[in-house]
């Protein structure tokens, strides 16, 4: 069984990182190399190693996430696949 409380923060803590990884690749596709831009104090410049390991910490946490579901991954496909079979 997984512990809720854990489960509730690495699925806070991923949903944060995506959120960072989004808007940090929105900064460095939309506005121009060069360019002023500044966004809660970061310049432009600085949005790439923040986009960099927020997305490495958004893979540590997808894996780790599947790996506190692994039991649930598993049940749910075993029954997916035995329904297909008897109904055939």
């Amino acid at each position: 069984m997984v512990n809720p409380k854990l489960d509730y923060f690495v699925d806070l803590f991923l949903g944060i990182s995506f959120l960072i990884a989004g808007l940090s690749g929105f900064i460095m596709y939309f506005v121009p190399r060069g360019s002023d831009f500044s966004l809660f104090g970061i310049a432009r410049g600085g949005w790439p190693p923040i986009h960099e390991w927020s997305g490495f910490t958004m893979v540590g946490l997808v894996f780790l996430h599947l790996i506190l579901h692994v039991r649930w991954i598993g049940s749910m496909t075993k029954r997916f696949f035995v329904k297909k079979i008897i109904k055939k």
